[in-house]
């Protein structure tokens, strides 16, 4: 069988590695804010509604919908960057994503699945694990395919497309790092002005422009510490004045370039909180569960929601302080909870997350 390789030599220290999982639990954190962010919520097909006050709802559109969306192309960025760095056989690659990507990615939506199934069976629950979608009971094979992510936008839990995209990217990486390794300036060129101007809808979209970037900055030889040379109070003017121009000027463009502009800023600060000995060892902790929180959040997060819009009142104060407190609470209990199946059954932990 022939040899396809991939990579090239794109060593990454141990200050690297650190920064990078940070970078990974604070865009996790984002991704549960992003999820938490909702004026409406669906128990067994009836709508609830919270009536926002316009401060509210600045508040929760800037941190969710401009702040946070960051977070899953930099996820694509990084999966590129780490795949890219060594020669790597594509083969290989291949069977090992096979364990730490497609066994977790059937493992959590069949755990899911079988959570919703089993609840949607009972009165006291029903209404907290319904929404839009048929029954799990009741779903013929098109509607079951699509709970795993077949033909539809979103699997049953549905921030793993991700893992979903991120499958199917992989399976391109060998024509992606050809055309990358023999024309990686022209590439990297192209690449931008791709995801800024972003002309054509296509599946797998993010995964390939931001695969395609990390393929270039492995290819160039682009180091997170090519951006520490920049002053931070010149990159945070940059980064808030694009935030604000993005928070009212809602085109596109803007927001495409402002993901760039992100990209920079969290890097640069990611060098101020891995300098920090206090914030290095904490964020450093927290980053050991990422990968669990990513895939065990957005099920919690929903339902406990929906618990909370049940039993608080439904105004602006009451929303805000449930939008900014509940991620937090779902990060500690993914934490805990992610913590204790590696106590009781590593083994069982070492399938689920991929030996993440």
């Amino acid at each position: 069988m022939k040899t396809i390789t991939l990579g090239t030599n794109y060593p990454l220290s141990k200050e690297d590695s650190v920064r990078i999982n940070i970078l990974k639990f604070i865009s996790v954190l984002f991704v549960l804010y992003i999820h938490s962010y909702t004026d409406t919520i669906r128990f067994n097909g009836q709508d609830v509604s919270f009536q926002l006050s316009p401060y509210v709802e600045i508040i929760e559109y800037y941190i969710s919908q401009v702040v946070a969306r960051y977070a899953v192309p930099f996820f694509f960025l990084v999966s590129a960057i780490l795949l890219f760095k060594n020669k790597r056989n594509w083969f290989d690659v291949l069977r090992n994503k096979i364990h730490t990507l497609a066994v977790p990615y059937l493992f959590w939506n069949t755990f899911w699945i079988i959570i919703f199934l089993f609840l949607q069976n009972f009165h006291l629950t029903k209404s907290f694990f319904s929404g839009r979608h048929t029954p799990i009971l009741e779903c013929n094979l098109k509607e079951w395919l699509g709970l795993y992510g077949i033909g539809t936008r979103y699997p049953q839990d549905y921030p793993l497309w991700f893992m979903r995209d991120l499958m199917v990217v992989i399976l391109f990486s060998p024509l992606i790092w050809a055309i990358v390794n023999k024309f990686a300036k022209p590439a990297f060129i192209v690449t931008v002005l791709w995801i800024i101007f972003d002309p054509i809808p296509a599946p797998c979209k993010v995964a390939f422009q931001f695969f395609f970037l990390g393929a270039c900055v492995v290819r160039l030889g682009i180091k997170l510490s090519f951006f520490d040379k920049y002053p931070m109070y010149i990159i945070t003017m940059i980064y808030m004045f694009m935030s604000i121009i993005v928070m009212f000027i809602r085109i596109p463009v803007f927001k495409h370039i402002f993901f760039l502009v992100s990209f920079i800023f969290w890097i640069r600060c990611s060098e101020k909180l891995a300098s920090n000995k206090r914030f290095r060892e904490i964020l450093l902790k927290l980053s050991f569960s990422t990968f669990f929180i990513y895939a065990a959040h957005e099920m919690t997060l929903s339902s406990f929601k929906k618990i909370c819009a049940k039993i608080l009142p439904r105004t602006s104060v009451s929303a805000l302080l449930q939008y900014l407190f509940i991620p937090v609470v779902i990060v500690i209990i993914c934490i805990v909870a992610d913590r204790l199946v590696q106590k009781i059954t590593p083994k069982i932990h070492k399938v689920i997350t991929g030996s993440r």
